[in-house]
């Protein structure tokens, strides 16, 4: 009988297990574990081991935890020719440049952007940002950004699907979600971005070089002498509680390196520079805003 009370009492621990969707990799781990302590041989134990044994081999425990999006809160200036100095003198660390190769994507009639949604291929791994859920961000605040990365996190936001563990990586992606979710993507904007990233007061400033290799309308390496330069002041938080004092924050730092007034992002600069189309139809929607500086 002992045997009998244990193992239901560890069956309805299973069971609320199963009932937390996020945690389906814990439950096929404790599976395996309980199995591999408890022979099959004890026979009151028997059909319960059974059911474990299913929990263990089922397909849809195998697929990774989903991953919590982070929320990005991003102000642009103009960089200064000394930008350097000044981080380096208010105490900055840095932390490594790169170069980035983006393709951002939507939809001939910006699907994704009249929604404040913007795909790209970030260096062959798919980006997508979007306003956190019930905001939008609106031209007098800081740009505020849900961040998903990987293709299936990608799939799951476009599609809504429950389980996108079968969705294609790089550029195969783009027939995927034709296909699935009726999104016939083409390129939007194309660039190129060398990056010198800093730490302070714990914040992260990047400091950015762009240039602009493809539009809908535009490619080819004449499009190369139109370089923009950026610092881009950021805060990552995990809660939309969050927002409003890491705006703050952003705003102060900006101010203590002596940073002028907020600039368009590099999607929306090359956008009124070789798409002025889009560019007014986004604006027109409130997406994007013609007010801020462009240098």
């Amino acid at each position: 009988n002992s045997v009998f009370y244990r193992s239901l009492w560890v069956k309805r621990v299973f069971i609320l297990l199963l009932s937390l969707a996020e945690h389906r990799s814990c439950v096929r781990y404790l599976a395996c574990e309980w199995l591999h302590a408890n022979p099959a041989s004890a026979p009151n134990t028997v059909p319960f081991l059974s059911a474990l044994r299913a929990i263990a081999d089922c397909p849809a425990l195998h697929r990774r935890p989903k991953t919590r999006a982070m929320i990005e809160i991003e102000r642009k200036y103009t960089a200064p020719n000394d930008i350097a100095d000044r981080l380096l003198s208010a105490g900055a660390q840095q932390t490594g440049g790169r170069s980035l190769r983006d393709i951002y994507y939507d939809t001939a009639d910006l699907k994704l952007a009249r929604s404040d949604q913007w795909l790209r291929l970030r260096n062959d791994r798919w980006e997508l940002k979007r306003p956190p859920s019930g905001s939008r961000n609106r031209s007098t605040t800081a740009k505020i950004y849900e961040e998903i990365e990987g293709s299936e996190d990608v799939v799951v936001a476009l599609t809504g699907a429950a389980d996108a563990s079968h969705a294609p990586k790089g550029k195969s992606l783009l027939a995927f979600l034709e296909r699935e979710a009726g999104l016939p993507l083409v390129v939007l904007l194309g660039l190129e971005t060398d990056r010198c990233h800093y730490d302070l007061d714990g914040l992260g400033i990047d400091v950015d070089k762009i240039v602009c290799h493809q539009s809908r309308s535009c490619v080819g390496d004449h499009l190369a002498h139109s370089a923009y330069h950026i610092v881009e002041v950021e805060a990552m938080v995990a809660d939309s509680t969050e927002i409003q004092a890491a705006e703050n924050r952003v705003d102060s730092l900006a101010q203590k390196l002596g940073l002028g007034g907020e600039v368009m992002g590099k999607v929306d600069y090359f956008l009124s520079k070789l798409e002025p189309e889009v560019f007014d139809t986004l604006c027109s929607m409130g997406i994007l805003d013609r007010a801020r500086e462009s240098p």
